[in-house]
């Protein structure tokens, strides 16, 4: 009888780690690879997109090195080492992804942003399009708050930062039209 109720307790202990291990986000790379470690690398001269299961999109633009550090369905976080991403987060309740440029952190829960990190220059720059992100690094280790249509200038070596409104490129004037032949 005591082997049967250890049996059901084992059991029973085995379901509740399974149900509270945290849930992985599933990742599809289109123009480019993965490496065991979580190193993206875009396949020759395009950028490549990365499409999360939560529906969240990356897009690191060529040249950018970048890695995928934690894929957990509630705190997801991403690396751009060196470079330029795209990123539209899915809103998700109780989701928090992060992404890491040097030693700036972006805090993000549903949002649209780039993000540029230049290791040579030691400089981050953010412009966010939708939403609200945070942003932690030096200078701001507690946070500075940012809403859509800002951009962020900040520079590690320094510790200098500009906060200013995010200026949208006007369109082209469409060409005049063709003259008719004569």
């Amino acid at each position: 009888p005591w082997v049967w109720g250890a049996a059901v307790v084992a059991c029973a202990a085995a379901a509740i780690v399974v149900a509270l291990r945290p849930a992985r986000l599933d990742v599809r790379v289109t123009g480019g690879s993965t490496s065991d470690e979580g190193y993206v690398s875009p396949d020759g001269d395009g950028d490549a997109l990365l499409t999360f299961s939560d529906g969240t999109q990356l897009t690191l633009e060529r040249g950018t090195r970048g890695r995928l550090a934690e894929l957990t369905a509630g705190s997801p976080r991403v690396v751009v080492e060196d470079g330029r991403a795209r990123v539209q987060v899915r809103k998700r309740p109780h989701a928090r992804w992060a992404f890491h440029a040097g030693p700036y952190v972006v805090d993000v829960t549903g949002t649209a942003f780039s993000i540029d990190w230049s290791s040579r220059l030691e400089r981050f720059t953010l412009e966010l399009h939708e939403g609200t992100v945070t942003v932690r690094g030096p200078s701001s280790e507690s946070g500075l708050a940012m809403r859509a249509g800002q951009r962020l200038v900040a520079s590690a070596r320094t510790g200098d930062f500009k906060l200013e409104p995010l200026v949208r490129p006007t369109p082209a004037a469409p060409p005049p039209p063709a003259e008719a032949p004569k």
